[in-house]
């Protein structure tokens, strides 16, 4: 099976002076890095899927050193129907060549977990400052608590 891996980076999008908030990201930064240094070594496609404008997201990835990782990244500017419409994440399975069935999403919101989910995506939630509700859970599979975690997870996956 192949996977893919469109990871939306809530804390970019939270942090929009992102070089002034390079520190208390660095546990996050690091947890993420080694996920998709992981993922990379495995030949694994990685998309961003993300509801931030396309010219932000890439300008906090170059910033924050993970820019390269990623062989595609879409932005909400270029979609109609903003998440929950599953309209992002599947035009960004399309640009990765990927059937959505056969990928993971890693998600942090009600909204962008919906979305990947009617996509016909495989969705991770690692909560942010949303806890997972039942809702959310249900429609994952599996919470995890940081990207160290879902690193475990996709180890014994592949």
């Amino acid at each position: 099976m192949e996977i893919l891996i469109l990871v939306l980076l809530y804390y970019f999008s939270q942090n929009p002076d992102f070089s002034e908030s390079v520190r208390p990201l660095m546990a996050k930064l690091k947890s993420s890095e080694q996920m998709l240094t992981f993922l990379k070594e495995y030949g694994i496609k990685i998309g961003v899927a993300s509801s931030t404008k396309e010219a932000l997201v890439r300008q906090q990835l170059l910033e924050g050193g993970l820019f390269d990782y990623f062989d595609v990244i879409l932005g909400g500017d270029h979609v109609k129907n903003g998440k929950p419409d599953p309209e992002i994440y599947l035009k960004t399975c399309a640009a990765l060549d990927v059937n959505p069935a056969e990928t993971f999403a890693i998600e942090d919101s009600f909204n962008g977990i919906h979305s990947a989910h009617s996509a016909g995506i495989n969705v991770i939630m690692v909560p942010d400052l949303v806890e997972a509700s039942g809702d959310m859970s249900k429609l994952c599979v599996c919470v995890q608590p940081d990207h160290f975690h879902v690193l475990e997870y996709f180890k014994k996956e592949l």
